[in-house]
């Protein structure tokens, strides 16, 4: 009888081994998948930004060799008066067209460029300083995932500020010999603030914002650093990564 109960114990206790491993498989499966599927969305989000980055560089070229023909003209006339009034007039058209940011990554470039025009209100200033070179260090997926990231979330909250506070987002770049950074600083409105620190009492830094769970994991890969606070009316978040 005895013998029963035991084989009856260890027969239970290897279904319930059997199904959990079972299981944990079947999660970890998923997470893959959804993780690939993820890095997917971005390869596709990359190359659509440098997509529209090679079309503005185009028009830009275009439009601009225009110009320099009329005013070259202008100037072979001594068309003097003609061509002053010519320049103001282009150089006050050219103050309402779109700008193109430039860091010199073009990983980076090409999600600046499509978000800040795509995806950010028209009434934020936006500021983009610094200069970053082409990262052999960091793959172009994680690169590309972590600051499409950090951008998204910042984008996400600064586009909540009305206009009348003059809501600001700015991106800065910076390098040593070890390390390089990236900084993104936006402004946040007062329900914005609210909401979030109630969000993060209540759940878990692994469901907590848009993809900081993600943006963790890759800084850990690399024995970077993640930090993000949250000052007044703004949040700043910084990511360190090895050169």
């Amino acid at each position: 009888m005895s013998f029963r109960i035991v084989v009856y114990l260890l027969t239970s206790l290897s279904v319930v081994f059997i199904t959990f491993f079972v299981q944990k498989f079947l999660m970890q499966q998923q997470e893959e998948e959804a993780e690939n599927i993820f890095l997917m969305e971005k390869q596709l989000e990359y190359y659509q930004n440098c997509d529209m980055m090679d079309r503005e560089l185009r028009k830009f070229r275009h439009d601009i060799k225009g110009h320099f023909l009329g005013m070259g003209y202008l100037l072979e006339k001594q068309n003097y008066e003609e061509l002053t009034c010519y320049f103001n007039d282009l150089q006050d058209s050219f103050a309402f067209q779109e700008r193109l940011y430039f860091s010199g990554n073009l990983i980076i470039d090409s999600i600046i460029n499509y978000d800040l025009h795509n995806l950010c209100a028209s009434h934020v200033q936006k500021n983009v300083s610094g200069v970053l070179t082409d990262v052999s260090t960091v793959s172009s997926i994680d690169l590309c995932t972590i600051f499409s990231n950090m951008l998204s979330n910042a984008i996400h909250a600064v586009n909540q500020c009305p206009p009348q506070e003059m809501p600001q987002l700015t991106i800065s770049f910076d390098y040593g010999s070890q390390y390089f950074s990236i900084t993104i600083v936006n402004s946040i409105s007062d329900d914005y603030s609210a909401n979030r620190t109630i969000k993060k009492r209540n759940t878990s830094d692994r469901n907590h914002g848009y993809g900081i769970y993600k943006m963790k994991n890759i800084c850990e890969k690399y024995n970077g650093i993640f930090h993000q606070s949250m000052q007044t009316k703004q949040i700043i978040t910084t990511v360190y990564l090895p050169l």
